[in-house]
Formats: structure tokens, C-alpha cells, sequence
């Protein structure tokens, strides 16, 4: 069962502006346990953000967010979905 959003988009901008220097317009996508937004800037390039909070379902997003890095290095060619690293350097 879907649990109710703890982020809003507002705060989603919020986030993606003070944390990956993005400026964009914030729209919620369906998700069963992490709050994920479409991202699009003024210039209209898309962007993935996901906010998972610690509450079990971290281990699951490191675990993803490896596969990812590893495939951006191993298949760079691949079309997947690309990790950008926040503006502290962190994953």
C-alpha cells in the first residue's frame, strides 16, 4: 500500500536547488515507497530527483545508486539513468 508523500514538490525544488544547484519546476511521480519528482528546467531539460529517507528503505537506494555508477563506468554507452552527485560531492 502507498504510504502518503512526505515531500512536497515545493520542497522538492527546494532540495534540488540547494543541493545539486538546480533550478526546476517539480512534478511528483508515482512511487511505492521514495518521494520521486520529475524535474524540469527552464530550458527544458528533465531530470530524475528521488528523496529516500532513512527509514529501511536506504539500503535498497545505495544498492541502486551503485548499479548505476558502476553501469556510467562499465557501459558508459548505455542509456540508463546517470548519478548526479549533490553539490557536497555525496551521491
Amino acid at each position: 500500500m502507498p504510504r502518503p508523500p512526505r515531500v512536497s514538490p515545493g520542497q522538492a525544488e527546494e532540495i534540488a536547488a540547494a543541493h545539486h544547484g538546480v533550478t526546476a519546476v517539480a512534478e511528483r511521480l508515482p512511487a511505492e515507497h521514495d518521494d520521486t519528482f520529475r524535474l524540469v528546467t527552464a530550458d527544458g531539460m528533465t531530470r530524475l530527483l528521488r528523496i529516500s529517507l532513512a527509514d529501511g528503505a536506504a539500503p535498497t537506494a545505495s544498492f541502486q545508486t551503485a548499479v548505476l555508477l558502476h553501469l556510467a563506468t562499465a557501459a558508459p554507452a548505455l542509456p540508463v539513468q546517470r548519478v548526479i552527485a549533490a553539490l557536497a560531492g555525496l551521491a
